[in-house]
């Protein structure tokens, strides 16, 4: 019955926090973090991040679209950002904050869209 109804919200989260721990486990990082904008799409919402052992945590975080228009530009356009150095790249300006607080030195950020429409970032 896929595709003759929308996925439930359980199905989706469970799909989204499988898609970050197979990303974790391919590209050999030590974590992969799921964010979803919010519902006037001004933010995106920190959602689920998985470590080693696919111990599932939450925050309580926001980013603004505001505070790193570079940012947003680059995953609305592109798709995704990789950044080597985050502290080093114009593209993270104003996340500096939140990045050196949880320990981000580098990212590989991948859109989360369905046509027409940027979700979120995992």
């Amino acid at each position: 019955t896929l595709g003759k109804r929308p996925p439930k919200q359980t199905d989706l989260k469970r799909t989204l926090a499988d898609t970050a721990r197979i990303s974790r486990e391919a590209l050999s990082v030590a974590r992969t973090s799921l964010w979803l904008f919010n519902a006037a799409g001004t933010a995106l919402q920190y959602k689920l991040i998985l470590g080693h052992g696919d111990n599932q945590s939450t925050l309580n975080v926001e980013l603004p679209v505001h505070s790193s228009p570079a940012y947003f530009r680059a995953i609305s356009s592109n798709g995704v950002v990789a950044i080597e150095n985050v502290l080093d790249d114009t593209r993270t300006a104003g996340l500096e904050t939140y990045l050196r607080m949880h320990g981000v030195t580098a990212l590989l950020d991948i859109s989360i869209a369905i046509p027409g429409e940027l979700m979120g970032v995992v």
